[in-house]
C-alpha cells in the first residue's frame, strides 16, 4: 500500500546480466525476501518508461511482493524503455523467461505492466515454450488492441455495452505513438525536426528536445504543443488515422485480440477504473474474450499512481477487493 517517489534503500536487491538476443549483456534486478520463500517467482516486466527497471513504481512493487515470500526478477526491455513498441520485445520477453527458467527451480508467473501486459500474452504464446507456459500471467493496465487504445486517445471516449464516458486521454499516450508512427506515415510537410524532438522527450532529455522546438515550422510546434497536451484536434485525428491505416498489420501483431482464443494459461487482470492512457475497458475485453481469466477493476488507480480523489473509506474497501484479488493470485500459484 505504501508508494515512495524514490528507490528505497536495500539489501535485498540484487544487480545481474543476461544475453539478450543478439548477446548483448543486459541488466535484471533480483529481489529476494527476507522470510520464507513462496513455492513460486515473479518476472515483472515494465511498461514504456525511460526509467525501464529502475523505476520507482517497478522497484516499490517488487519489494511488496518480496514482503509476500516471492522472489521478483525485473529485466530491462531496451525497446520499451526507448518507447518502441516491437516484435524484439516480445523476443525477448520469452528469451528471459526461458532464462529465468533455466536458473530457477520454482513455478515463474510473469507479470506485465501497461503495454509489457499485451505483449507478454503474445509472447507467452511462442513455440519456444510451448512446453513450460506458466501457470498463470499478471497484466496491469494493458490492453486489449492497439487500434481500439488508440480510439480511446483520439476522443476519450469510453463506450462498452452500457457504460459511455470520457476522460481526458493521458499526453504520453499520444506520444508513444506519434514516436512510433510518425515517421512511417506522410504527414504533409517535413517531420524530421519532430521526430528529433519526440525521441528525445522519450529519453526524458526535456531540456534538449526544448531546445529543437524553435526550429520547427508553425504547423509542426502547433502538432507538437497538441501532442504535449494531449489535444484531439482535426489534424492530430488525421494523423492517427493515417498511423492506423498503414500500421494495421504491425498493430494487430501486437495486440492479444488475436490470439485471446489460444490462451490455455489464467491471466489476472487488473487495471485502474481512471487509468487515462490505456481505458479499463481494455481489460473487460480480455477477460470476456479469454478462456481462464480473473479481472479486478479498482476505483483506486489511474495508469501509474493512485489517484487522489478517493475518501478514506473507498480507499480502505478498494483495499479488501485488491487483497481478495492477490489472495486468488497466490493461492492459484501457490497450490
Amino acid at each position: 500500500m505504501k508508494f515512495g517517489t524514490s528507490p528505497p534503500n536495500t539489501n535485498n536487491i540484487i544487480q545481474h546480466s543476461f544475453k539478450g538476443l543478439m548477446n548483448e549483456q543486459i541488466p535484471f534486478l533480483e529481489i529476494t525476501p527476507s522470510i520464507k520463500l513462496q513455492n513460486f517467482e515473479v518476472i515483472l516486466f515494465h511498461g514504456a518508461s525511460p526509467y525501464g527497471e529502475e523505476h520507482p513504481g517497478m522497484i516499490n512493487l517488487a519489494l511488496a511482493l518480496a514482503k509476500s515470500g516471492i522472489k521478483v526478477y525485473m529485466p530491462r526491455l531496451p525497446k520499451l524503455m526507448n518507447l518502441e513498441l516491437t516484435k524484439d520485445t516480445i523476443d525477448l520477453i520469452s528469451h528471459f523467461y526461458l532464462f529465468i527458467t533455466k536458473l530457477s527451480n520454482k513455478k515463474i508467473i510473469p507479470a506485465g505492466i501497461s503495454f509489457a501486459g499485451g505483449l507478454l500474452i503474445k509472447a507467452m504464446l511462442q513455440d519456444k515454450i510451448k512446453k513450460i507456459r506458466p501457470n498463470s500471467i499478471l497484466t496491469y493496465g494493458t490492453y486489449y488492441s492497439l487500434q481500439t487504445s488508440i480510439n480511446f486517445l483520439l476522443t476519450g471516449r469510453i463506450k462498452y455495452k452500457e457504460i459511455d464516458d470520457f476522460i481526458k486521454p493521458n499526453d504520453w499516450g499520444l506520444i508513444v505513438l506519434f514516436h512510433n508512427y510518425l515517421p512511417g506515415i506522410d504527414a504533409g510537410f517535413d517531420t524530421t525536426n519532430l521526430q528529433k524532438i519526440l525521441e528525445l522527450r522519450v529519453a526524458n532529455k526535456i531540456i534538449e528536445s526544448d531546445l529543437l522546438v524553435k526550429g520547427l515550422c508553425s504547423k509542426g510546434e502547433k502538432i507538437l504543443s497538441d501532442i504535449y497536451n494531449s489535444n484531439q484536434t482535426n489534424e492530430i485525428k488525421n494523423l492517427l488515422e493515417k498511423m492506423k491505416l498503414k500500421f494495421k498489420k504491425e498493430m494487430l501483431y501486437l495486440s492479444p485480440s488475436e490470439v485471446c482464443d489460444k490462451i490455455n494459461f489464467h491471466v489476472f487482470l487488473m487495471h485502474g477504473a481512471n487509468d487515462s492512457m490505456v481505458p479499463y475497458t481494455e481489460s473487460i475485453k480480455l477477460n470476456n474474450e479469454l478462456p481462464q481469466s480473473t479481472i479486478f477493476l479498482s476505483g483506486l488507480y489511474e495508469h501509474s499512481e493512485i489517484s487522489g480523489e478517493n475518501s478514506i473509506f473507498s480507499k480502505l474497501k478498494e483495499f479488501y477487493k485488491m487483497s481478495s484479488f492477490f489472495t486468488q493470485f497466490m493461492d492459484y500459484n501457490g497450490n
